[in-house]
């Protein structure tokens, strides 16, 4: 019984600690972490499917497995076309800022002796949208 009044003893005061804005800052860069790999693998791959469609080696290969080089041409179109309108590298270094920005955020708190919750709620909300 001694140790669980201890360790309630060394755990700060719900006023005096900030968990919701901890916890939302730390959510939202696990979040930009994902979209920036999701977004890379998706630019990669796209880049991949561009060159390999518009080689010209696939067109002879395309005769061998007896495919239509229509259909090449079509897949060429259709990849590049999505990689320049949707710039999945751009985004994918958007979120990599911003997941940079809720790091250096989660530092502050850190290191802030007695921080304000409102002062870093703020700053946690900035970001999030």
């Amino acid at each position: 019984m001694t140790d669980a009044t201890t360790s309630s003893e060394k755990l700060p005061a719900a006023d005096d600690y900030i968990f919701g804005p901890k916890f939302d800052a730390l959510r939202c860069a696990i979040y930009h972490t994902e979209r920036r790999n999701f977004f890379d693998l998706s630019n990669r791959c796209l880049n991949f499917l561009v060159i390999i469609f518009g080689a010209g080696v696939a067109g002879k290969a395309a005769k061998l497995i007896h495919v239509e080089e229509l259909l090449l041409e079509f897949g060429v179109l259709v990849f590049a076309t999505a990689q320049l309108v949707f710039d999945l590298g751009y985004r994918a270094r958007t979120h990599e800022f911003l997941q940079r920005k809720y790091f250096e955020m989660l530092a502050e708190m850190e290191l802030e002796p007695s921080p304000d919750p409102k002062k870093m709620g703020g700053k946690a909300v900035r970001y999030c949208k």
